[in-house]
């Protein structure tokens, strides 16, 4: 397999796993909202932190909990790609220009991808087994689940 494949499947793996683990959430959108992906920045942010909060309400976090959950949620803030080129810009790049910002882009995003990690697994390893249960009901990604669909094991 060569590099760019393994960096395309990297992306597309990082990008499956970021935002679930946050955004996860039993209920679904009702049909009047908009979908997590559509949302403008700022409702984007909004919907993250109420899940967030959410998530905190229902670990019970003790008082010597607090400083782990801040640097988790922390590193899990939305990454907006303020830097990325214009639509109009990306228009006018030539195709190895285009593939080598992608490039760019998926190997922040691996960087990104790690921190998270890292934030995720010192702040797992202060939860009680009962919270870690919790914490892992509550973060299962609801939509990769195709509960029997062709492909997919229950």
């Amino acid at each position: 397999m060569n590099v760019l494949n393994k960096l395309l499947i990297a992306g597309l793996l990082a990008g499956s796993v970021a935002t679930p683990v946050l955004a996860a959430d039993t209920a679904q959108p009702a049909p009047q909202e908009k979908s997590y992906h559509h949302m403008d920045p700022a409702q984007r942010e909004a919907w993250i932190a109420k899940r967030q909060q959410e998530l905190h309400d229902k670990l019970k976090l003790r008082s010597n909990q607090e400083t782990a959950w801040q640097r988790f949620a922390t590193a899990w803030k939305p990454n907006l790609h303020e830097d990325f080129p214009s639509r109009d810009a990306i228009a006018k790049m030539s195709a190895p220009e285009r593939m080598d910002l992608e490039v760019k882009h998926m190997k922040q995003h691996e960087i990104m991808m790690g921190q998270r990690l890292e934030a995720l697994k010192t702040f797992y390893a202060q939860l009680a087994p009962d919270q870690k249960k919790v914490f892992d009901a509550e973060t299962m990604p609801r939509h990769h689940l195709h509960d029997g669909a062709e492909g997919h094991e229950k």
